[in-house]
């Protein structure tokens, strides 16, 4: 069915702009279709009519599409396309990615300091982190922090625990003790004081559970600097003692004792079990743990006691059972626990 010929004028809708066009040579006035738009032909005496609106019609028309030849880089072949549609294999224009512009992955920059390292240096105090912090090349403060890097790892292994400093911002002890050096000017002795501590607690038995042993005893700067001097035989001898903790409670504050001096004391004969002044009689004896206890309660912090005051208070007759003001009544019987336990309590810190 052929669509009659409109002899009216060209007009526009919302929608679509339509387009009039002359007639074709011929009178072949057959439907024309452009840009997706209906055409209705027209008749030759409204040409003139048409003209004048032509250039209203041109301003709203569509430009027409470019037809170029794209070539592609990026499959590794060349490829044409002259047809007026998109290819959609193609990417977008603008998004095209050139083969002679290989991507460039931009790697994470590595840090100036040590993971391991920055998680040490927190432990110092404020004072010693600013020291630190600009010497890190420093191979002195290297040594320094390598030192503790071996003595946090033994510790963990060890189950032992860095006991606290009190005060508004608790540090560990460990750590603390050195307020009175430089890390930077002095760091032989901190680099020593953290190597024979990792000796100390490498040798202490299973029942020391935090750092308090140690740093109890070295709390001056001089004597942290005889402990660094010590030889390290010396200070595993002292560490792997049974008695330990009562030997750093007669020795808090002042420095770790001697190994012979350690020794001397423990082989008093004074403080073995069933002791009644005779040591010959007592020397394959036990040392009385309890006993050692509660002299190393009254001797808190005064060092460790010579064997002529040891045997002494254990010669009172006061502290014998059934003792009622006669030495000689009570001289062969045996020590009153419960007393003792009590003056031990009452006197502690005060030497015997």
């Amino acid at each position: 069915m052929s669509t009659p010929v409109s002899k009216h004028s060209v007009f526009t809708t919302p929608t679509a702009t339509v387009a009039a066009t002359a007639p074709l040579p011929g009178g072949n006035n057959r439907k024309r279709y452009f840009s997706g738009h209906r055409v209705q032909p027209v008749d030759r005496e409204n040409s003139r009519t048409q003209e004048v609106f032509r250039p209203r019609l041109c301003e709203t028309k569509q430009p027409a599409k470019k037809r170029s030849c794209r070539q592609r880089v990026n499959t590794g072949q060349n490829c044409t396309s002259t047809s007026t549609g998109r290819d959609s294999t193609l990417p977008m224009m603008g998004h095209e990615v050139s083969a002679s512009r290989p991507v460039v992955t931009v790697h994470p920059q590595p840090m100036d300091i040590d993971p391991d390292y920055s998680e040490i240096i927190a432990k110092f105090s404020v004072t010693h982190q600013h020291q630190i912090m600009p010497s890190l090349s420093h191979p002195g403060v290297k040594t320094v922090l390598s030192n503790v890097s071996t003595l946090l790892k033994t510790l963990e292994q060890r189950g032992i625990q860095l006991s606290m400093s009190r005060g508004a911002s608790p540090l560990p002890t460990l750590f603390a003790k050195l307020k009175r050096f430089n890390m930077v000017t002095e760091h032989q002795v901190c680099s020593r004081y953290f190597q024979k501590a990792n000796v100390f607690f490498s040798a202490v038995g299973k029942t020391v559970n935090n750092t308090g042993c140690l740093t109890s005893m070295v709390s001056s700067k001089n004597s942290i600097t005889l402990f660094t001097g010590m030889d390290d035989g010396e200070v595993a001898s002292i560490a792997a003692s049974p008695f330990l903790k009562q030997i750093s409670s007669m020795c808090n504050g002042k420095g770790l004792p001697e190994k012979a001096k350690v020794e001397a004391f423990l082989k008093l004969g004074c403080l073995k079990e069933g002791w009644q002044g005779i040591d010959e009689a007592v020397k394959d004896q036990p040392l009385d743990r309890a006993l050692v206890m509660h002299i190393s309660s009254m001797c808190n912090g005064k060092g460790l006691p010579e064997k002529a005051k040891v045997e002494a208070f254990l010669k009172l007759g006061c502290l014998k059972e059934g003792w009622q003001g006669i030495d000689e009544a009570v001289k062969d019987k045996p020590l009153n626990r419960a007393l003792i336990t009590n003056i031990s309590s009452m006197s502690s810190g005060t030497r015997l």
